[in-house]
């Protein structure tokens, strides 16, 4: 917060002004990351952790016992390989994964946003291109949507199984007091 407006100034995380400092992976629709506790640690300048005085590395020696001993107490991996909600439609995942199949919109986006038009000069060369391309013995087609059928139920046992991360949502997110005076600071 600044002390002439009152403001506070917003940080992008590409700022390097959060360099080293760990943030807990957000709320996500996936629960493997939150399970896991996954961090995630801010390095655009070109600070190695070494030289940071909050980190130091930890040697573990593994032993065949050990490993046996945290699969157990990790309940056989379901405490941080949880069953994910979106289980039921492995099928239409497999199915996008493998699919060479772009929404029309998408395609335009790219074009009119990351291609250089010195190289390629119009949409429909650039669309031409891209319907002419084949990986292994698949070919791109371009499409106005996707339609992929998830019935009623595997919809509602899906959004069952999230519930329990919108009811942890509603719980306190702790910061802890170095970083949060930081921040303060910071702004």
């Amino acid at each position: 917060q600044d002390g002439i407006t009152g403001k506070y100034k917003i940080e992008d995380i590409e700022s390097g002004a959060f360099d080293n400092f760990a943030f807990q992976i957000g709320y996500q629709p996936f629960m493997r990351c939150r399970q896991q506790c996954g961090y995630v640690l801010p390095m655009k300048n070109d600070n190695p952790l070494q030289k940071n005085p909050k980190f130091e590395k930890i040697l573990i020696k593994h032993s065949k016992k050990i490993s046996n001993m945290i699969y157990e107490y990790m309940d056989k991996g379901k405490k941080v390989f949880p069953s994910e909600g979106i289980n039921g439609i492995e099928n239409i995942i497999d199915e996008i994964n493998d699919s060479f199949d772009f929404i029309e919109d998408d395609v335009k986006f790219v074009y009119d946003n990351k291609i250089n038009k010195k190289v390629i000069q119009n949409y429909k060369d650039f669309k031409e291109m891209l319907i002419n391309y084949n990986f292994e013995g698949k070919k791109v087609t371009i499409i106005d949507s996707y339609d992929f059928k998830v019935s009623k139920d595997i919809k509602d046992e899906i959004n069952f199984s999230y519930k329990k991360i919108i009811e942890s949502i509603k719980k306190p997110i702790l910061i802890q007091p170095e970083t949060k005076e930081y921040f303060i600071n910071k702004q």
